[in-house]
């Protein structure tokens, strides 16, 4: 399952914080996109001096990026999510802005994509034209993490009333307006280190994992939230704790 996690906090609260860490584990990732990033860049060089309808022009390269990045065209995201092999995608944006000035009309798509991200289900999209990017995926494996303040999040965001609202995992700082300020310290290299091991152990991994006491919190955490939702008849409560019973159950 992939997941959909919002950081929310007012300006200044300290959610970008959370870039170190994302930095740290996805390094190996990231170098694995610096050389397939490093080639594409030079086709274009060549392209660019060659001209496009030069014999001479080798074929584009089709290495896959695993870290597209948010700040693109919807197109393009889609194109990099299609081609990684079945691999898990996955996308960290420390501005929400970035990602609504780009989309535009593509919002609804967007959407449709987390959703079915998070579903694992079948994604695909074609268009008319033979510089039309096409995708056929039978399973959309994509881990996207946003931050952003609560008005910035809810452009992101705007329906609360389809699937992507109870799809996401919403987490928000602790309010910061009279706190005293506190210096951020930043990982040690040891800690980094640490980091990347388990995230190189997590990638040789296959298959799922059995976790009986954390599902039994779960379920437990899930009831509990059942029974808040009817002694207030809090409808809202009650319909999001829907998928979290549904992926413990």
């Amino acid at each position: 399952m992939s997941k959909c996690i919002c950081i929310m906090g007012e300006s200044g609260s300290g959610k970008g914080a959370i870039a170190d860490v994302v930095m740290a584990w996805s390094q190996k990732l990231r170098d694995g996109d610096k050389e397939a990033l490093a080639m594409e860049e030079e086709w274009r060089q060549l392209r660019r001096t060659k001209g496009g309808g030069s014999k001479e022009l080798p074929p584009k390269p089709n290495m896959p990026v695993r870290m597209p990045t948010m700040n693109s065209t919807l197109p393009q995201v889609v194109s990099r999510i299609g081609n990684t092999g079945g691999l898990h995608a996955f996308s960290f944006c420390e501005e929400a802005d970035e990602v609504t000035s780009r989309l535009g009309s593509g919002c609804n798509e967007f959407s449709s994509m987390l959703r079915k991200s998070y579903d694992g289900a079948m994604y695909e999209r074609e268009t008319v034209g033979a510089d039309g990017i096409n995708v056929h995926v039978d399973s959309l494996r994509w881990n996207a993490v946003f931050c952003g303040t609560p008005d910035a999040l809810a452009r992101l965001v705007p329906n609360v009333t389809d699937g992507l609202a109870n799809r996401l995992y919403i987490a928000t700082t602790p309010d910061n307006t009279f706190a005293k300020q506190e210096k951020v310290t930043p990982l040690t290299n040891a800690q980094k280190e640490y980091i990347q091991r388990v995230c190189e152990l997590l990638m040789l991994m296959k298959g799922r994992i059995q976790l009986p006491k954390l599902e039994k919190t779960a379920q437990k955490w899930v009831e509990d939230l059942r029974q808040e939702s009817a002694a207030q008849n809090d409808r809202v409560l009650a319909r999001a704790r829907m998928r979290a019973f549904h992926q413990v159950g």
